[in-house]
């Protein structure tokens, strides 16, 4: 957290000269209620930026692992069907059925698993529209946290001003 670590060491900079700046017992409260209030609107958006990635990173992670989880099984059923045609080849030829028919038998069930294990891929949900669509929306909650700590900021700092009269920091 080098950024945040960053804006805190800016922010207690700042605070320490506002405090320097106040006289009057009303400017120090109106300091004290600047911090406060700055304070508060930096932690609201940190737990909001947090939650959008976490919550950003836990869908994600959802998605990958359902797209895991379904060619997994796409894949063993292929490989089950596979292995039962080869069975059934076997059989086939230790029944001594004509060879041709086993062949062309053995060949349709692995054309058949072939073109089930295609459709199974290609209906297997694809994630990248769905994790464009979460990082957008993650952009959204994260803009909307930033507008909120910016405006409560500019009315805290106004109030400030006004208390203290001056169009400082």
């Amino acid at each position: 957290d080098g950024k945040r670590d960053t804006q805190d060491e800016r922010r207690t900079a700042l605070y320490a000269k506002l405090d320097e700046k106040a006289d009057t017992d009303a400017e120090k409260a109106a300091v004290a209620e600047f911090k406060k209030t700055v304070d508060a609107a930096v932690v609201t958006r940190r737990v909001a930026v947090d939650k959008a990635i976490d919550d950003f990173r836990a869908a994600v992670d959802a998605l990958v692992a359902s797209k895991k989880t379904g060619t997994s099984d796409a894949y063993s059923t292929f490989k089950s069907a596979v292995d039962a045609a080869a069975a059934k080849a076997k059989s086939d030829c230790e029944a001594d059925v004509d060879p041709k028919t086993v062949m062309s038998t053995y060949q349709a069930a692995v054309q058949t698993a072939r073109e089930s294990l295609k459709e199974d891929r290609t209906s297997i949900d694809k994630i990248r529209d769905d994790v464009k669509a979460l990082a957008e929306t993650r952009k959204k909650a994260i803009e909307s946290a930033i507008e909120t700590f910016k405006s409560t900021v500019k009315s805290a700092k106004e109030k400030l001003q006004a208390a203290i009269g001056s169009d400082g920091n």
